[in-house]
């Protein structure tokens, strides 16, 4: 919902707005990207919200592709990949899910984070081979 949308409800007589610093604190990357967004015409905003949604929509797709590829044996404290998908987008999603499982408030794990792991596991193994790796 646009800004102006919501200044325009909290408009209404029986509705008190409250401004929450935080929200523009420039820190945070949600601060920073809604400034970003505020540069872009509305047409911009609704395709790139067009484009959230179907991604939204595909997402049990792609879920079952990495359920579908993953080969693992699990402790609470580690995960032992008896094999790893040839394709990289695969490798790096289930890297995520376990760095994920084994540390639920794993939130730096980057995008290159991710390539660099996915490369060194690929690189590790010779290809279609299904060695235990940790």
């Amino acid at each position: 919902m646009p800004r102006a949308e919501i200044e325009r409800c909290l408009a209404e007589p029986t509705v008190t707005p409250r401004f929450d610093r935080p929200n523009a604190d420039p820190r945070f990357l949600r601060n920073r990207v809604r400034a970003l967004l505020r540069e872009f015409d509305l047409s911009v905003i609704d395709n790139l919200a067009a484009i959230a949604d179907q991604a939204r929509q595909q997402w049990p797709v792609l879920e079952r592709a990495i359920d579908a590829a993953e080969d693992v044996i699990t402790s609470d404290v580690e995960t032992r990949f008896r094999s790893m998908p040839e394709d990289a987008w695969l490798r790096q999603a289930l890297l995520l899910r376990h760095i994920r499982r084994l540390d639920p408030d794993a939130r730096d794990v980057s995008a290159a984070d991710l390539e660099r792991l996915s490369g060194a596991v690929a690189e590790s193994r010779p290809p279609g081979t299904a060695q235990e790796r940790p």
